[in-house]
């Protein structure tokens, strides 16, 4: 694909640093005319009107209320959108590299473009966790949430990348994500040499909406959809329509329009014996001054002092033999230990949550939730798997068939494996056993599908309802062994949707 940039010679207003990705990529193609500019930092952002025509540029009018300027810089240079979305500011003496909108010269780069690849995605948040987890490794990347996203990372030969991800969200999807990424060079080099700087040349609420629009397949999609298999005869569906205007991502109190005998049924089940510390000759007592935390002991002797909490007690079965463990946090939580079969080993600092272990090839795994990362870590505290995460998230652990399954932030990993990356999907959330078998819905470009024992079923979707919290939850989908229940979008019309399976 052919490039076409302006490179102009000027005096601006100067910002920071921004965004992009490597196989997601793809280069804008008209010509722009300027309006607005936003210079963006990982510190603040200014926004002033200018005219990009002139050898200089000075600011007249501030639409925000707070406006910090940026040092000028007498000699920089300026890269523009050809979809006239955008400029960027770079220094003079950056030459353009063998890639498509890509400057570099001494002390950094940057290179800059959209995503077309994840313009129907949920959110801008799969957008950074794809870029810290798929496109680099997750051990070695960061996801800030300033004014925009920002994912610091590694390339393959240890150089320091950051990613800055602009959304437009009215934009058709193919221009919805707009990339900045650079390199080399510290934050700091934005004050002292000029830097990289961002700013529109149109606001993202000038465009026209693409929301309710209905695209057509593309012929990827066309090609991908004739693989899914007809309907099996021991499956059926059925799809309730919705009052016009209804939106399950922001209503509660849908079911009411709903038949009773379409809502999901779930199964109680007895509620497992609990084993106590005490079957297991452990006791928590109070300290001997009755003042403090308690303290644990074992037939008799002291092991932790200042106990903060002790999970419940996990019982397993393996050929070897069975497993007891649990996790005793000290200090507030700030010391996490793991007692298995009475051997004790550090699990680690805090964790905001701890799932319940699972048994994966004769040995457990606990799935640890911190502020910016969730790490499936042995009982030795070993870190099996790291996933870099933009909001703390509450995944789904479990283990199936031999194999461990992790669900965080529409993204599925199986055994350490991400699936979204081996199977193409931008999105894979709500894994589940149906029948016994490996079910999903998955993101494919501007549809949603369902998977089932490895066959893509012949049902598509604009968006699936999930991922909701506080009133709208009770709309996420419901995964039963012979049902799956959610509300789906297609033609811009909502559904209740009903798969029985017999």
């Amino acid at each position: 694909m052919k490039i076409v940039s302006k490179t102009t010679i000027l005096a601006l207003l100067t910002g920071t640093l921004l965004i992009s990705c490597n196989s997601l990529i793809s280069a804008p193609r008209t010509q722009p005319t300027v309006a607005f500019e936003t210079a963006v930092s990982f510190v603040e952002t200014t926004v002033a009107e200018t005219k990009a025509a002139l050898p200089a540029v000075t600011p007249t009018t501030t639409p925000v209320p707070t406006i910090v300027p940026f040092p000028t810089k007498p000699a920089q240079q300026i890269y523009t959108d050809p979809e006239g979305r955008y400029i960027i500011t770079f220094p003079a003496d950056w030459k353009p590299t063998d890639k498509p909108n890509s400057f570099s010269g001494e002390g950094g780069f940057f290179e800059t473009g959209y995503l077309p690849d994840m313009g129907y995605v949920s959110s801008a948040m799969t957008v950074y966790a794809w870029l810290a987890n798929v496109e680099h490794r997750p051990e070695e990347s960061s996801i800030y949430q300033l004014e925009t996203g920002v994912v610091s990372t590694k390339s393959s030969s240890g150089e320091s990348i950051n990613y800055v991800i602009h959304e437009t969200p009215l934009a058709d999807p193919a221009h919805r994500f707009i990339y900045v990424k650079t390199g080399r060079y510290p934050a700091a080099y934005v004050y002292s040499n000029g830097g990289v700087s961002f700013s529109w040349l149109r606001f993202a609420y000038e465009e026209k909406s693409y929301a309710n629009a209905v695209p057509p397949l593309s012929p990827e999609e066309t090609k991908f959809w004739e693989n899914a298999i007809p309907i099996p005869s021991n499956i059926s569906v059925t799809e309730y329509p919705l009052p016009s205007g209804t939106n399950p991502n922001e209503s509660d109190g849908l079911f009411q329009s709903i038949p009773k005998q379409a809502w999901p049924i779930y199964i109680s089940t007895p509620t497992p014996h609990k084993t106590t510390l005490r079957e297991l000759g452990y006791e928590l007592r109070e300290p001997p001054t009755a003042k403090g935390l308690p303290q644990l002991y074992r037939d008799g002797r002291i092991l932790f002092d200042h106990v903060t909490h002790v999970s419940d007690i996990y019982r397993y079965k393996t050929d070897s033999g069975s497993i007891t463990a649990f996790i005793v946090e000290i200090e507030l939580g700030n010391k996490n230990y793991v007692i298995q079969n009475d051997a004790i080993n550090a699990l680690g600092e805090y964790a905001i949550n701890t799932s319940a272990p699972v048994l994966s090839q004769g040995e457990l795994l606990w799935a640890r939730t911190y502020s910016d990362r969730v790490e499936v870590k042995k009982s030795n505290g070993d870190v099996s798997f790291a996933f870099t995460i933009p909001w703390v998230s509450y995944p789904r652990f479990r283990a199936w068939d031999g194999h461990w399954i992790l669900e965080v932030r529409n993204f599925v990993i199986q055994d350490g494996e991400i699936l979204n990356k081996k199977l193409g999907y931008q999105e894979i959330f709500n894994w589940g056993l149906v029948k016994d078998k490996p079910t999903y819905f998955f993101r494919k470009d501007s549809k949603v599908g369902i998977s089932h024992d490895g066959q893509i079923l012949p049902l598509q979707y604009q968006d699936v309802a999930h991922g909701l919290c506080c009133g709208p939850a009770q709309n996420n989908p419901s995964m039963l062994n012979d049902a799956i229940h959610f509300f789906g979008k297609r033609d811009g019309n909502w559904y209740y949707v009903v798969v029985k399976f017999k």
